[in-house]
């Protein structure tokens, strides 16, 4: 348990932040960990106002009201955690991926957890998908087909290997940083991985048969008994995205990599696709994750 002691989950006071908050709070339950909510109030107006940063005093007002219910809506939400849950929070005033960034490196946390409210545009970058590229932690995700507690959070069963985590593998180098993560999470969280490749459709039997080998030869021998390969065929994002709903996934694990900067989305378009359109969280590795030499979760170069 010793890998996860932070978690951070940012908040907006919407009915995403009920959810990522919720999910942040039974995280902490299941890894002792403490809860830090983060509400960012935006960048304030210089002291001197230019053309730039014309501010009428309507404004103004306005945002010294939203700022001093702050307080309260926080104190709302903490009367909504579990109990055994250590919390605490933290208010910034800055440009909001930078300061869900620097709060995360300041702390430091172990995971962030928050929500989408949507995809990037040529005219918009979605923070969800900033913070997960530039995060010094792993970030656990929960899109708009997630749902709310009512039907994400719904009652489970309390035997492990009825507990599924789903981890899409093509056997890259990226692919190895996700499984390690994996398979140390198994020695502090009791579910069973599934180990999913996608062949191209029209793949043969045999094909399929020598894949399913390749994903067993992956997992260590003490864990192989909480391990299912699965082999599909067709578009990876659209069958990640279905064996999660099939199996009802706790979470599917990916990594996060960047794929060059002329890309609007640096860590590509099937990454982007299971993000918000998975029926459950998705929990990104960063590219810098390294294996810790005791086996709890490593960290983030």
């Amino acid at each position: 348990m010793e890998g996860i002691r932070t978690i951070l989950c940012p908040v907006d006071f919407t009915s995403v932040s009920e959810t990522t908050v919720h999910l942040a709070a039974q995280l902490c339950l299941q890894m002792k960990a403490r809860l830090i909510l983060h509400h960012n109030l935006g960048v304030r107006p210089p002291g001197f106002l230019s053309v730039n940063w014309m501010v009428s005093e309507e404004t103004g007002e306005r945002e010294e009201k939203k700022e001093s219910e702050v307080p309260e809506r926080l104190e709302k939400l903490f009367a909504q955690l579990p109990e055994g849950v250590e919390y605490e929070a933290r208010v910034t005033r800055a440009p909001l991926d930078m300061a869900v960034l620097e709060v995360a490196k300041v702390l430091p946390a172990d995971l962030i957890v928050m929500g989408s409210h949507g995809w990037s545009t040529p005219a918009h970058r979605s923070l969800t998908e900033n913070v997960i590229l530039k995060a010094p932690c792993t970030v656990m995700t929960t899109g708009a087909k997630c749902g709310g507690p009512e039907t994400w959070f719904k009652p489970r069963p309390q035997r492990p290997e009825d507990l599924n985590v789903l981890l899409p593998v093509d056997f890259s180098r990226r692919s190895e940083i996700q499984a390690g993560f994996a398979f140390e999470l198994m020695h502090w969280m009791p579910h069973r991985l599934l180990l999913l490749h996608v062949l191209p459709e029209g793949s043969s039997s045999a094909a399929q048969q020598e894949t399913e080998e390749r994903l067993r030869a992956l997992v260590p021998e003490a864990l192989r008994e909480r391990v299912r390969p699965i082999v599909k065929t067709g578009s990876p994002s659209a069958a990640i995205v279905e064996t999660a709903r099939q199996e009802e996934a706790l979470f599917v694990l990916l990594a996060a990599h960047r794929k060059g900067p002329l890309r609007r989305l640096l860590f590509g378009t099937a990454t982007v696709e299971v993000l918000h359109d998975s029926p459950c969280p998705v929990w990104f590795v960063p590219e810098g994750w390294r294996p810790s030499p005791g086996g709890a979760p490593g960290t983030a170069n």
